[in-house]
């Protein structure tokens, strides 16, 4: 099942379940996909990591617990993030392999990442890699 088919199936259940809240966030995701002539589950995780990053840089005192559900509602349809493990385990097979380890492989785990259908923290990754420069 798709991002977006996902999306739509939990706010038809939110509407009926009676949560205003969920549904309100779900319908305006699905609202600024429907801008998109044919929007791709990529389409969808970029929306949310977008939308949830510009909520919380308008929030810089602190989220009030309204926002935080919202944010919560929005993340739990992102795929898993790679663990440190995950990333360590890519780098030191890349180094095995005989690779030099340099900062385009930021850009490798980042594709290694997507063929696992996961995201990157790309912060916790750079201070990773920085460990093998």
């Amino acid at each position: 099942m798709t991002i977006i088919v996902k999306i739509k199936d939990d706010q038809l259940a939110a509407r009926k379940a009676g949560d205003t809240v969920k549904a309100a966030n779900l319908t305006f995701l699905l609202g600024q996909l429907s801008q998109k002539k044919e929007p791709t589950d990529q389409d969808a995780i970029d929306l949310i990591l977008s939308t949830v990053k510009s909520t919380k840089a308008a929030y810089k005192d602190g989220l009030p617990v309204s926002v935080v559900y919202d944010i919560e509602v929005m993340q739990s349809y992102l795929p898993q993030e790679l663990t440190d493990d995950e990333i360590v385990d890519f780098l030191d097979k890349a180094r095995d392999n005989g690779d030099k380890i340099t900062k385009a492989h930021m850009g490798k785990i980042n594709m290694f990442a997507k063929s696992q259908g996961k995201l990157v923290n790309n912060s916790v990754a750079s201070l990773i890699l920085q460990t093998y420069l």
